[in-house]
């Protein structure tokens, strides 16, 4: 309880629990993990997708209970 913002290192069903604790708890933001690109460019049935996918679904689904973003890390390419 009185924690406003949550930046998960985890993932799989860690992760999940993390979130679902967070809601419960009412934090008010949480950063999901996440390494490896944009999620809205990556396949949805990715073999190593190690719950990421699951993680920003159930997210979604507390919408109106809590904010939340990702941070993407890694090198952006610049076509010129």
């Amino acid at each position: 309880m009185g924690v406003d913002t949550v930046i998960s290192t985890v993932t799989g069903t860690s992760q999940l629990r993390l979130i679902e604790a967070a809601v419960q708890c009412r934090v008010r933001r949480f950063a999901a993990a996440e390494f490896e690109g944009q999620p809205g460019l990556r396949a949805q049935n990715e073999v190593l997708d190690r719950g990421r996918n699951a993680a920003l679904a159930l997210l979604q689904h507390y919408k109106g209970h809590i904010q939340y973003t990702v941070f993407v890390c890694g090198i952006r390419e610049l076509w010129v």
